[in-house]
């Protein structure tokens, strides 16, 4: 509290406020969004069936906690790309107050590329040479605004390849839980629906209800940019 009684959030709330420091200036940089509050954005929503949600389900209980100080733990120790991007995410979600040990959901990161499982989905959705990871997030939990660097498919060349990640739900959406992308917010979903993260926009996860939020994310490589 400063000496006119206003907490760090009351202070700012009365200037006009602006993603900065190095991780939104390089992000922003980087140029793969328009950045502006004032325009509209609708999602485009996508359907697949899933016949196994309840194996899914269970991978994602078996996952791990994951926190903001234990994010991006496959990026490789000379890839200091992620490296920087992880440090800048740490020091963002600290300086505004997000505590180091809050965790965000639990996470089954499946990297095997070579997943019989996660080819047949990436198929549905375009991508091949594709990974996947399921995500339970418990109520009361939240994952920071940020965006994804696809870390795992960077390479010596990566403007050519076209990286692309779909998120799919894996339960009924219930009230309390959404999914922010860009300027929209996603919510009432069904199992299996799915919308795509779209690289370079900023994105963020809650779950305010009394029910955990299970979802899948896939990543791969796609045909089309």
């Amino acid at each position: 509290m400063n000496k006119n009684g206003l907490t760090n959030c009351d202070e700012k709330s009365t200037r006009d406020l602006r993603l900065t420091g190095p991780f939104w200036e390089n992000v922003i940089a980087d140029a793969h969004w328009h950045f502006d509050t004032s325009i509209a954005e609708t999602l485009s929503v996508g359907h697949m069936d899933i016949s196994d949600v309840g194996s899914l389900i269970a991978l994602a209980d078996a996952g791990t906690e994951k926190t903001v100080m234990t994010s991006l733990p496959h990026a490789k120790p000379d890839d200091h790309l992620s490296t920087g991007i992880k440090n800048d995410i740490r020091s963002l979600a600290q300086s505004a107050g997000y505590p180091n040990s809050m965790v965000y959901s639990v996470v089954n990161d499946l990297f095997n590329l070579q997943n019989s499982r996660a080819a047949e989905l990436g198929t549905r959705v375009g991508l091949r040479s594709c990974y996947l990871k399921v995500h339970k997030q418990l109520p009361g939990q939240l994952w920071p605004l940020h965006v994804d660097n696809f870390h795992a498919f960077r390479s010596a060349k990566p403007e050519e390849q076209a990286i692309r990640r779909f998120i799919v739900a894996l339960n009924n959406w219930c009230w309390g839980q959404m999914f922010q992308l860009g300027n929209a917010t996603w919510s009432r979903w069904g199992v299996g629906d799915f919308v795509e993260i779209k690289r370079g926009v900023p994105h963020s996860s809650a779950n305010t209800s009394p029910l955990c939020r299970y979802s899948l994310v896939l990543t791969g490589i796609s045909d089309e940019p």
